[in-house]
């Protein structure tokens, strides 16, 4: 089943999985129209969507996103 029947199935909208999943409401519609977005992002979207579906807590992906942000050289050059 793929993501947006997935998301629809549980009676969420792109926005209250894109919150749960900790990435932004624009790449869960890109992921579901079918684009290429970042694998860490469907990866997150699939085990936040993994969690619900089976009645478990969605794992906190806040840290190691944080984490993530906080190593990246990239993120420098925006400050």
């Amino acid at each position: 089943m793929d993501i947006k029947t997935r998301r629809k199935a549980l009676g969420l909208t792109r926005k209250e999985l894109a919150i749960k999943a900790y990435v932004d409401p624009p790449s869960v519609q890109l992921i579901e129209l079918g684009h290429h977005v970042d694998d860490k992002f469907v990866n997150r979207i699939e085990k936040t969507l993994d969690a619900l579906e089976a009645g478990e807590p969605v794992p906190d992906w806040r840290p190691a996103v944080d984490e993530e942000i906080a190593n990246d050289p990239d993120v420098e050059n925006f400050h």
